[in-house]
């Protein structure tokens, strides 16, 4: 498992700048082509598939609230069906900066 925080990005673009988000960790995009929201299934496992690989790490990794909306919510889904809580930034307009969350299902008994 790794020991260095990184900040997952749900898909490489020049759309948003996650250079801020950098002070929680490297970047690491979880793909790097554009990916179509419609095709459900398919993003959320593409997702699931890209947090296994990556060795995500739940406890000091983040996961970045960047992009289109559909997108994010099937990111959190993936991430949810995997981990009990997971480290999310959000951005803020107002101060220009990203804050850190916590995305958490209780219910869950075991991580």
């Amino acid at each position: 498992m790794n020991n260095s925080p990184r900040v997952f990005v749900p898909v490489k673009t020049d759309k948003y700048d996650t250079s801020q988000a950098e002070r929680f960790g490297g970047i690491f995009f979880l793909s790097e082509e554009s990916i179509s929201p419609f095709n459900i299934n398919e993003v959320i496992w593409k997702f699931i598939n890209s947090f296994r690989q990556s060795n995500f790490n739940p406890k000091i990794d983040y996961i970045c609230m960047t992009g289109n909306s559909l997108i994010l919510c099937w990111l959190s889904v993936a991430a949810m069906s995997l981990y009990k809580k997971v480290n999310i930034l959000t951005y803020d307009s107002r101060n220009e900066e990203y804050q850190e969350k916590q995305l958490e299902k209780p219910w869950m008994e075991n991580d």
